[in-house]
């Protein structure tokens, strides 16, 4: 991974005092950019807002043999209140 991007927290999950950690995967293109995240386990609060955060990662190009590739990988995103 190349750049990590910060979950928002949505208020409302904020002010119910949710935490949780939710598990994406994303489809990586050859240039390393988020093409599309999909929920594998969440919470449904807060599913909309680590998809958004996923989008924002980015990624080395998977190369094999000489060429870029695209990939899926698992990204789980941690909401957490201090």
């Amino acid at each position: 991974m190349v750049e990590r991007a910060q979950p928002v927290f949505p208020a409302p999950a904020r002010q119910a005092r949710l935490q949780g950690v939710v598990h994406t995967v994303a489809l990586v293109d050859t240039s390393g950019t988020v093409l599309d995240a999909r929920i594998l386990r969440g919470i449904a609060e807060l599913d909309d807002a680590a998809l958004e955060c996923v989008k924002r990662y980015r990624f080395r190009p998977y190369v094999v043999e000489g060429r870029a590739r695209r990939f899926w990988v698992e990204v789980p995103v941690t909401f957490v209140l201090f």
